[in-house]
C-alpha cells in the first residue's frame, strides 16, 4: 500500500546517506563495494517511485474541478468515484458497478448485460425470465416458451394473439377471426371488412362478408346470399336468385333470364332471334344474318350495296368495291389506291406515296411526284429550293 512505499522510499534515502558518509573514512576497495551498493538501491528506489505515481494516479479536470483517475472518473460534468478499470461506467451524471447494475434510460437498475439483464424504458428485466412487452415487463420469454400480446405475454403452445387479444388455441389449426381465434379445420371466418364472425362451416356459409344459411359443400353463394346446388329451379344473375324452373339453355343477361335458343343477349340487352333463327348481335341491336353483317362489332350494315373497310361502312358491294384503308373504291374504274387513299388514276399509272404518277411524264422521289420523266432523285435532294417544285397533277380524292 501507499504507507509501505513511502517507507521503503524513506529507508533507501537514510541508506543513501550512510554510505556517502562512510566513503570518507574507509579504503578505496571498500568504497568502491558500497558505491556499487548505492547504484542497485537508486534503481530499486526508481522503480519505487513509479509505482507510487502509479498508484496515485495522474490529476484531471473534470469541468473546472480536478480529480484523480486512480480512483475517480467523470460523468457528465461531475466526479463520481470508480474507475472503468474498477468496472465502472456512467450513467448520466452517476456511477454503477456494471457487474450488478444497469444503465436505462439514465436511471440505474439492479441486474447486469453479463447475466440476462436488459432494459424496458426506465426499468431493467431479466431477458432470460420476462419479456419486454410494449414498455411492460412480463413474466416469460421466448426461451420459456413465451411471446408478447399487446402488453402481456402468452404461452405460445396453447394460446395465439389475435389483435393484441389473447385466445385460446387447443389444436394446430387455430387462426385469427378479428379478436377470435377459430379452427380452420370445422369452422370459418366470416370477414365483414368492420366486423369479423366466426361461423361453422358444417351449417353456414360466409357471401360478401355477410353469413348466410347452408353448409358450405351444398351451397354456393349469389351476392350476400347462398342457395343450394342441388335447387335446380334457381340460378344467380347478377348477384341475385333468380327463382323458377330453368329451361335447357337459360342464360344470364345482366339481372335477367334469357334462352340462348330462343333469343339474344346484345350488351346487356335481350331481343328475339338467336343464332338458331339466323339472327346475331351487333352492338347493342341484333341483325339478320342472311342480308346484314356487322362492321367493327358495332355498325350494321347491307351486305348487298355496302362493305366494312377498316372499321367504317363504305359504299359498294364486295365483287364490285374492294377496300382502300376505310374507304372503297370501284374496281373497274379509273381509280386506284395509293397508301391507303383512293385517287384518279387510268391506264398506265402508278404510285408514288399517295398520289398517283405516269411514269412517261412524271418521276417520283422519295414519294413526291415531279414534272418530267427519269429525274435523277439524288440530284433533286441536293437542291432544296427545287423541292417547292413538287408537281402532283392528280390530288387525293377525298
Amino acid at each position: 500500500n501507499i504507507s509501505q512505499l513511502v517507507q521503503l522510499s524513506s529507508q533507501l534515502s537514510s541508506l543513501s546517506q550512510a554510505v556517502m558518509a562512510y566513503s570518507a573514512t574507509t579504503s578505496s576497495g571498500r568504497l568502491a563495494h558500497l558505491l556499487l551498493s548505492l547504484l542497485v538501491a537508486s534503481t530499486l528506489a526508481v522503480s519505487v517511485s513509479a509505482q507510487f505515481r502509479n498508484l496515485v494516479g495522474r490529476r484531471e479536470y473534470c469541468g473546472l474541478t480536478p480529480y484523480n483517475t486512480a480512483t475517480e472518473m467523470c460523468c457528465g460534468g461531475d466526479i463520481q468515484s470508480g474507475t472503468p478499470e474498477m468496472g465502472f461506467a456512467c450513467c448520466e451524471k452517476a456511477s454503477y458497478h456494471k457487474r450488478s447494475e444497469i444503465c436505462c434510460g439514465g436511471q440505474i437498475r439492479p441486474g447486469s448485460e453479463q447475466a440476462g439483464y436488459r432494459c424496458c424504458e426506465f426499468n431493467s428485466y431479466n431477458s432470460k425470465m420476462e419479456s419486454c412487452c410494449q414498455g411492460v415487463v412480463s413474466v416469460g420469454s421466448e426461451v420459456t416458451g413465451f411471446a408478447c400480446c399487446g402488453t402481456k405475454t402468452y404461452r405460445m403452445s396453447n394460446e395465439i394473439c389475435c389483435v393484441g387479444q389473447i385466445q385460446p388455441a387447443l389444436t394446430g389449426n387455430n387462426l385469427c377471426c378479428g379478436t377470435e381465434s377459430y379452427n380452420n379445420l370445422t369452422q370459418g371466418c366470416c370477414d365483414g371488412r368492420s366486423v369479423f364472425k366466426v361461423y361453422e362451416r358444417k351449417s353456414a356459409s360466409c357471401c360478401s362478408g355477410n353469413l348466410a344459411q347452408g353448409p358450405e359443400w351444398s351451397h354456393t353463394c349469389c351476392g350476400m346470399e347462398a342457395y343450394s346446388k342441388l335447387e335446380l329451379n334457381k340460378m344467380c344473375c347478377l348477384n341475385e336468385v333468380m327463382s323458377g324452373k330453368p329451361a335447357l339453355g337459360d342464360r344470364c343477361c345482366g339481372a335477367k333470364v334469357y334462352n340462348i335458343h330462343e333469343k339474344s343477349c346484345c350488351a346487356g340487352h335481350i331481343h328475339g332471334g338467336s343464332a338458331t333463327t339466323g339472327r346475331a348481335c351487333c352492338g347493342h341491336e341484333t341483325i339478320e344474318l342472311s342480308k346484314e353483317s356487322c362492321c367493327g362489332n358495332l355498325t350494321r350494315y347491307t351486305t348487298m350495296d355496302q362493305q366494312c373497310c377498316g372499321g367504317n361502312v363504305a359504299k359498294g358491294p364486295m365483287m364490285e368495291y374492294t377496300c382502300c384503308g376505310k374507304m372503297s373504291y370501284k374496281v373497274a374504274s379509273e381509280e386506284m389506291c395509293c397508301g391507303d387513299v383512293v385517287v384518279m388514276g387510268m391506264q398506265g399509272f402508278m404510285c408514288c406515296g399517295s398520289s398517283a404518277f405516269h411514269p412517261s411524264i412524271h418521276s417520283c422521289c422519295g414519294g413526291m411526284v415531279l414534272p418530267g420523266p427519269g429525274r435523277d432523285c439524288m440530284k433533286f435532294a441536293s437542291k432544296p429550293q427545287a423541292a417547292a417544285q413538287v408537281y402532283q397533277q392528280y390530288p387525293r380524292q377525298g
